[in-house]
């Protein structure tokens, strides 16, 4: 019999975990299972900077006031995101990459950092961002990129309207 566990939020965004098995091709609800538990998110250390481009470092030290870890793979993001936010990234990629340390540690070994943009901002907000060209275009468009970093919006992470 096959296991998958599915991460959900309540309407307070408390985790809850369940186990779902497998039988005949069907999924069904199994017993409660413990949750990733996340580190508490704190102010980005000083070596996170080293990762945003030089054009770019003192902006995103004024910016980017929360951040966790996840083995080395930074999470960053401006105040006004919800701390469950960096949270449940944490849970959401370690889950993810369950049973690969290597390829978390290869993400941090070549600068790789994730950043949540917060549900009211805009893409352009990020210090990284700030020079993109066409910002009304992007601004209207755009609520994450893949690459170096990547980024993804708040109301993805915590079910928000």
């Amino acid at each position: 019999m096959k296991k998958r566990i599915l991460l959900s939020r309540s309407s307070t965004f408390e985790a809850q975990a369940f186990a779902w098995v497998r039988a005949k091709d069907r999924w069904r609800a199994g017993s409660k299972v413990a949750v990733i538990a996340a580190p508490e998110v704190l102010p980005p250390p000083e070596w996170f900077f080293s990762r945003v481009a030089e054009d770019d470092r003192e902006v995103a030290r004024g910016f980017y006031r929360k951040f966790i870890h996840i083995e080395g793979l930074p999470v960053v993001a401006a105040e006004v995101v919800n701390d469950l936010a960096l949270q449940r990234t944490y849970e959401m990629v370690k889950q993810m990459l369950a049973g690969r340390p290597d390829v978390v540690a290869e993400l941090g070994g070549f600068g790789m950092y994730l950043i949540i943009i917060g549900r009211d901002q805009v893409y352009t907000d990020m210090p990284e961002n700030r020079n993109a060209p066409n910002p009304a275009y992007l601004n209207e468009r755009v609520r994450g990129t893949g690459g170096l970093p990547t980024s993804f919006g708040e109301e993805n992470l915590l079910s928000l309207p």
